[in-house]
């Protein structure tokens, strides 16, 4: 039998009032909380005493958007070890994802709650770049096509579904009326306008740099069907319309409205360009860099040199298609996006916390961000670190 464990004296965030009680004592059984008092506090006889003295205690973290296939069971481990409990899988090969999320279940291996999406459903044009494409993603070649192949991923009981980028507007659409409110649909959307996936119905939006661009940028800046996102050209464009964008446009007025009015979830990922905010040079002095998993760094070497880059070493930090980022420019578009972001909460839209963990554009920050939270809600600033270092040191040696 599981002895009970009394956490005393700790500081506990309440995320549903969002207060913070002293002095809170926590009684564990086996799994579950059997307990939450404030003040004086029984020991039970037989229970383990831990004192949380100077530390603060949490709910579980969610990320909703994360990529098992590129950062496997050691990125698994790595969230569990900063607090997070539950992921949701933004796109991977089914086959993979539904064999993770019954391992972690069994208690098998070690990871947080594993929700999927299954895999990217992309257009005819292949979004991503060798190897990544036959690792997250799947054509639906035209409309004709998805009640086949998105019954099948429904039939393997998913818990949401993923629209990519090059997936016209017409095929979002009938995959989103095909689901009929069976799982959530979000998208990560680059043909099909975010005005357009709102009105069809779709419950998220991945990315707020990208997903509503076609709505809010300069008609001059819009991309055609023939721009990917990792042509060479892409980023500096998607840059510049940021900048250029006017939030105060009708066409950016209506898109916020009606998400807010939808309840249409932007997932804002905007830790996916710590490397354009802080320039290359920075980052590649971040420490974090030490808790880049092998698997994903293997990635980012097969992807360069598939796409003839020279470039030795720091493969963490390569970004296909992006030239040397411009700190400048790029603060100037993600604060732009920042105010977006900011105007959809005003109007009571809904944001949610994801980092795109694993992903071929972010590494150690996205799985750490967790840290940076918990150093926030510490009392004195060591508090959660000591917690946090110990469990990792914990997790991954076993």
């Amino acid at each position: 039998m599981v002895a009970r464990i009394l956490l005393t004296n700790a500081r506990l965030f309440d995320s549903v009032t969002g207060s913070i009680s002293e002095r809170t004592a926590i009684l564990i059984n086996g799994e579950r909380i059997e307990s939450v008092t404030i003040g004086e506090t029984r020991v039970p006889e037989g229970a383990e005493v831990i004192d949380l003295q100077g530390h603060t205690v949490v709910p579980g973290l969610i990320d909703t958007h994360v990529h098992y296939a590129l950062g496997g069971d050691e990125a698994m481990k790595l969230f569990i070890a900063n607090g997070v409990t539950s992921v949701r899988d933004c796109g991977g090969q089914l086959e993979l994802l539904k064999a993770a999320q019954h391992a972690i279940a069994s208690g098998e291996k070690i990871g947080p709650r594993l929700y999927i999406c299954g895999p990217l459903l992309q257009g005819s044009v292949p979004a991503l770049p060798k190897p990544y494409n036959s690792l997250l993603a799947m054509s639906a070649n035209s409309p004709d096509e998805v009640p086949d192949k998105i019954g099948a991923v429904l039939d393997a009981e998913v818990d949401s579904l993923k629209l990519y980028y090059s997936l016209p507007t017409e095929t979002g659409e009938r995959v989103i009326g095909y689901a009929g409110g069976e799982v959530p649909v979000t998208g990560h959307l680059g043909r099909m306008p975010a005005s357009a996936a709102a009105r069809a119905g779709i419950n998220g939006l991945e990315h707020a740099s990208i997903s509503p661009y076609a709505d809010i940028c300069p008609t001059h800046m819009r991309f055609s069907e023939k721009d990917g996102m990792f042509d060479r050209g892409w980023f500096p464009r998607l840059q510049q319309g940021w900048i250029e964008a006017d939030l105060s446009a009708p066409a950016a007025r209506d898109l916020i409205k009606q998400m807010a009015d939808s309840q249409v979830a932007l997932g804002t990922l905007m830790a996916v360009d710590w490397i354009g905010w802080s320039g290359r040079e920075q980052a590649r002095r971040d420490p974090d860099r030490r808790y880049i998993v092998p698997a994903h760094i293997e990635l980012q070497r097969r992807t360069a040199q598939a796409r003839g880059h020279a470039l030795e070493g720091d493969w963490d930090l390569f970004i296909s298609g992006v030239p040397e980022p411009d700190p400048v420019r790029s603060r100037r578009a993600i604060e732009k996006q920042l105010e977006f972001c900011q105007r959809l909460h005003e109007t009571g839209g809904l944001i949610v916390g994801g980092t795109d963990a694993g992903g071929p554009r972010l590494t150690a920050t996205g799985i750490l961000a967790a840290a940076g939270i918990g150093n926030a809600l510490d009392s004195d600033g060591t508090g959660c670190g000591f917690a946090r270092s110990h469990l990792q040191g914990r997790l991954l040696s076993s």
